[in-house]
């Protein structure tokens, strides 16, 4: 198997198809519930955050491909930008950026 830039053969690789499968329950729900949930994922850097959210995203892109329509947006992205509108602007102004981030298809 390779992960993203890893030769499993070659490398010590551990495989987290538990978690996977279980952040990928907690995002699309069950169907007795109205929808999935969010949730956040705390641990010091380097610890394999995005390498999580990336397996996420490709299961679910995977296993439901009609379903759901994924983007990545980083609210890094918004460090230091000023927004010209007063600050109960900002909702508005927030989904005007979002709008211009996400392809126009996936709307």
């Amino acid at each position: 198997m390779r992960l993203k830039g890893v030769n499993c053969k070659a490398h010590f690789c551990i495989q987290r198809q538990a978690l996977i499968a279980t952040g990928v329950q907690r995002l699309i729900g069950s169907p007795d519930e109205e929808g999935g949930h969010y949730f956040t994922i705390w641990a010091p850097r380097q610890t394999g955050k995005t390498w999580l959210m990336r397996q996420l995203e490709q299961a679910i892109k995977q296993q439901y491909p009609e379903e759901f329509s994924i983007f990545n947006f980083s609210l890094g992205a918004l460090r230091g930008m000023s927004f010209p509108e007063k600050q109960a602007d900002f909702p508005e102004a927030f989904g005007r950026l979002i709008k211009r981030t996400i392809p126009s298809h996936s709307l």
